[in-house]
């Protein structure tokens, strides 16, 4: 089976993309190889109940496509995987804001403590009751 390597989606179904020559797109999340957009290449297939297998890496079979195409298939491949990045860096921000705002009030609690023992008090207690979440009686 011949097949291009198309740019990334963007969501749940980001993964690799690779268009057949009959037009169906199938997603190989892991092809164990690196692969050029634009390009073509051979992969040995297996279809049973509905399910393609794929077999073995990918192997480069030259490339069809025009340097205007590939240079298009290119920037809207880079566009993909930066919007993916924005939606990580997005996720990972959101995180640490809802912890930062659920820390918020021990750190008010904490701000007034002047001396080391009232701060391994603190401590302690705190990592007591996380201890206690995490291994429930």
């Amino acid at each position: 089976m011949d097949l291009r390597r198309r740019p990334h989606r963007q969501g749940p179904q980001a993964a690799p993309r690779l268009a057949g020559a009959g037009g169906e797109e199938l997603l190989f999340s892991r092809t164990g190889a690196r692969m050029a957009v634009g390009s073509h290449y051979t992969i040995q297939v297996s279809r049973h109940e509905g399910t393609i297998t794929l077999h073995g890496p990918p192997a480069y079979a030259g490339s069809a496509a025009g340097e205007a195409t590939r240079r298009a298939l290119w920037a809207e491949h880079t566009v993909a995987q930066t919007r993916l990045e924005m939606i990580r860096a997005e996720r990972k921000a959101a995180h640490r804001n809802a912890l930062d705002e659920a820390l918020a009030p021990l750190l008010e609690v904490a701000a007034p403590l002047r001396t080391s023992a009232e701060r391994d008090a603190l401590a302690a207690y705190v990592l007591r009751k996380l201890h206690h979440a995490w291994n429930p009686r």
